[in-house]
C-alpha cells in the first residue's frame, strides 16, 4: 500500500466572533440596583441579561457590564430597565435618566463587535439666553453654573448639556 502524499484541503468555519456590550455607568448611590438590557435579535426574538450595578467603597460611579457573544450578524434593537432612577444622597432627591434608553445598530461583516454605553445622568436641557434692546455689537453675558458665555448683540448666548432643574 501506498500513502496518500495529497493534496490535503483543510476546511475552515466561515464565522466571525461577534459581540455586543453594553457599558453602564450611574451614581455610586445606585449601586447594588438591577439593571436589565433587552435585546432584539434580527430574528425578532427578545433576549435579555440583567446584573447589578456595583460600585468600590469611596468611588462616584457604579458601573455594569452585559455581554452578548457569538451572536449573527443583523440588525438589532434594544432598551434598559428601568429607564430611569429616583435616589435620595446627602438630603437631596435626585432622579436619573438611562442616556439614551434605547437604540438600535447593524452588526455587518466589517463591525462585528460593539460597544455601547449607557449612563444614567440627569435629565440634561438646551438653555438659550436671547436678550433684547441692547445696541447691536455689544458685548453681553451670562453665567450659568459657574459657566460664564458671553456673545455681541443681537446674537443669543446657548448653553448645552445643563442639568435639569440648575
Amino acid at each position: 500500500a501506498q500513502a496518500y502524499t495529497g493534496p490535503y484541503y483543510y476546511l475552515t468555519a466561515n464565522t466571525q466572533p461577534t459581540s455586543i456590550m453594553f457599558s453602564i455607568q450611574a451614581p455610586s448611590a445606585l449601586a447594588g440596583k438591577l439593571i436589565t438590557i433587552y435585546l432584539t435579535m434580527p430574528n425578532g426574538t427578545v433576549v435579555s441579561e440583567s446584573t447589578q450595578l456595583t460600585s468600590y467603597p469611596g468611588g462616584t460611579v457604579a458601573t455594569a457590564y452585559i455581554k452578548w457573544s457569538y451572536v449573527p450578524l443583523g440588525t438589532y434593537s434594544w432598551s434598559i430597565s428601568p429607564s430611569s432612577f429616583t435616589y435620595s444622597s446627602y438630603g437631596t432627591t435626585t432622579t436619573v435618566s438611562a442616556q439614551p434608553s434605547s437604540g438600535s445598530f447593524t452588526l455587518g461583516a466589517n463591525n462585528g463587535s460593539i460597544t455601547l454605553s449607557v449612563v444614567y445622568t440627569t435629565k440634561l436641557d438646551t438653555v438659550t439666553f436671547t436678550e433684547s434692546g441692547l445696541p447691536s455689537g455689544v458685548t453681553w453675558w451670562v453665567v450659568l453654573g459657574g459657566v460664564n458665555k458671553s456673545a455681541t448683540a443681537p446674537n443669543s448666548i446657548v448653553f448645552t448639556n445643563v442639568p435639569q432643574g440648575s
